[in-house]
């Protein structure tokens, strides 16, 4: 289950992966929660973030063939007899803001690809992901989110309409334009017969970002006091947190995702876009912990609790473990390898220790009158240490005090200030330890 306030930024991330995508593979955030307890708020919140659109397509109130357009008859130039369909009204506005968007950016007549269809005659899709962001990013061009509400509760033949249209991102030949997002939300299913709801099927899940949401009292009481409700009611579900809404146990009514190839191929591109997307993320959505806690929901979402869980500490312990060379050619202050030392295993960070004390003894004839490289040493180590837990801080200080050149020369002096600088103070801390330890007994 996806924490509340993670939502949006899960959503985010999803969606603009779509930038950098260049086989159609499209990444489609699926939102499932009760009724009432907020989806399209979060997506109508995450539209105006990125200075775009939200647009809501209510899949309960669709009839059939409304989504896909209603044949018209029609007479042509030539006399002939056609038809064509008369887009859904919303799908119309947005292949009007399409033409809009290509005029301005191209003076000259639009020429026709007859390939295409007329359609698609203004379809810019084949742009550079760093094309696409630049016209997000300097308001050029605004965004469209097509929100689709309660997918399930729609009519069969609705329902099918609506995922090929979400999966694939078009509609009677016509291809939405790349700065259109589309995410889709859900009620879960009941087993309980109170309303009739579709069971979405193992191969569609599987094209979908699953995200469960279950807002707690802790994240209604804040969204209360933000959009300033009376006392009485955030007051009365500090006192009653169970009386928010009925939770219910899905876990035997609700299809799960399962790892596939598809699986894995959508999280590919989620990796390969933290870096290339970065420029569309706050600061303090890019930091370490929290792109971790963004993987892990996410390789849960494609892969299932099991899987999910297995795949993401694989990538935890790999992916952002901080190799002797990445420590080494950092700057003084660790700018790119801190907040992965902060996340290292204890078993990763003494190896990483290991490796920087054998480095130290091979080099120790060329780095100990080297004075700018010890300084630069020291700096790393110091942090370093500070970093790292306490057990295996105290584990390295004692390897460095025991550890000798290959020339049989003590590290305490050819390393003499970061011995005193760095490793010394450490023992203080072992010494004040073990004396609160004895305290305690």
């Amino acid at each position: 289950m996806a924490k509340f306030k993670n939502i949006k930024r899960l959503v985010k991330r999803i969606i603009y992966t779509n930038l950098i995508s260049e086989n159609q593979l499209y990444l489609t955030p699926l939102l499932s929660g009760q009724h009432g307890i907020g989806k399209s708020m979060i997506i109508k919140q995450l539209a105006d973030e990125i200075k775009g659109t939200m647009m809501v397509i209510d899949g309960g109130q669709l009839k059939e063939g409304e989504i896909t357009g209603l044949p018209l008859q029609y007479q042509d130039r030539d006399g002939k007899i056609s038809f064509r369909f008369l887009p859904y009204y919303l799908v119309e506005r947005i292949q009007e803001q399409e033409k809009q968007i290509y005029l301005k950016r191209h003076k000259d007549a639009p020429v026709l690809d007859c390939l295409l269809g007329a359609e698609n005659q203004y379809q810019e899709n084949n742009l550079s992901p760093e094309e696409k962001m630049n016209l997000l990013t300097t308001g050029e061009i605004k965004p469209v989110i097509l929100f689709f509400d309660e997918i399930n509760r729609s009519d069969t033949q609705v329902y099918k309409e609506l995922m090929n249209l979400l999966l694939n991102h078009r509609v009677n030949g016509y291809v939405f334009p790349w700065w259109v997002f589309f995410v889709a939300a859900m009620n879960p299913p009941t087993d309980d017969g109170l309303y009739f709801t579709n069971d979405i099927d193992p191969a569609q899940l599987d094209r979908f970002f699953k995200l469960d949401i279950a807002p707690t009292s802790t994240d209604f009481i804040a969204y209360a006091k933000e959009k300033d409700f009376s006392p009485l009611i955030p007051d009365f579900i500090k006192e009653n947190r169970t009386a928010l809404y009925q939770q219910k146990d899905l876990s035997n009514t609700e299809c799960v995702p399962e790892p596939t190839p598809r699986g894995y191929e959508m999280l590919d591109l989620i990796f390969k876009g933290l870096d290339k997307l970065s420029p569309m993320f706050l600061p303090e959505e890019m930091t370490m912990k929290v792109i971790l806690e963004d993987l892990s929901e996410l390789c849960i979402s494609k892969l299932g609790k099991t899987t999910g869980t297995l795949f993401f500490d694989y990538v935890k312990n790999t992916l952002y473990n901080v190799t002797l060379d990445q420590f080494l050619n950092d700057d003084n202050e660790l700018s790119h390898t801190k907040d992965k030392l902060k996340l290292m295993k204890s078993d990763m960070a003494e190896a990483l220790g290991v490796n920087m004390i054998s480095y130290l003894k091979d080099f120790a004839g060329s780095l100990s009158t080297n004075w700018r490289k010890l300084f630069e040493l020291e700096s790393k180590i110091g942090i370093f240490i500070k970093t790292i837990d306490k057990k295996t801080r105290i584990v390295f200080a004692h390897q460095f005090e025991d550890a000798t050149t290959r020339q049989n020369q003590s590290f305490v002096s050819t390393y003499h200030d970061i011995y005193y600088h760095v490793i010394q103070p450490v023992f203080s801390q072992e010494k004040e330890l073990k004396a609160s330890y004895k305290k305690l007994k």
